[in-house]
């Protein structure tokens, strides 16, 4: 059966989580699941698996600005009051005190 956890590091080295761990006999857990699937079975292994990718995706998707927070940040800029007429008078831009 092929591994249910393979991950590929930058440096082009592969660490899987396999058979050998999930249906092992021993104590001992030396593969990429750090013991969490070790011994289990495949069921539950896929089940622990795939709750973990789950979690995983949700704190990855919490960290992603929402693309509505950043439009409210641009509505912040407001206009300055227009300058009196003069030779070169332009309206200009100013932003709240505190924004970058």
């Amino acid at each position: 059966m092929p591994p249910i956890i393979r991950v590929h590091y930058l440096d082009d080295s592969i660490e899987t989580c396999d058979q050998s761990c999930y249906d092992a006999d021993t104590d001992t857990c030396d593969c990429v699941c750090n013991g969490v699937n070790h011994g289990l079975g495949i069921g539950m292994a896929l089940v622990l698996t795939s709750e973990y990718l789950e979690e995983h995706k949700r704190r990855i998707r919490s960290k992603i600005p929402r693309p509505k927070s950043m439009f409210f940040a641009f509505m912040d800029l407001k206009v300055a009051p227009e300058p009196q007429p003069g030779p070169t008078s332009e309206p200009q831009l100013s932003t709240p005190k505190g924004a970058v």
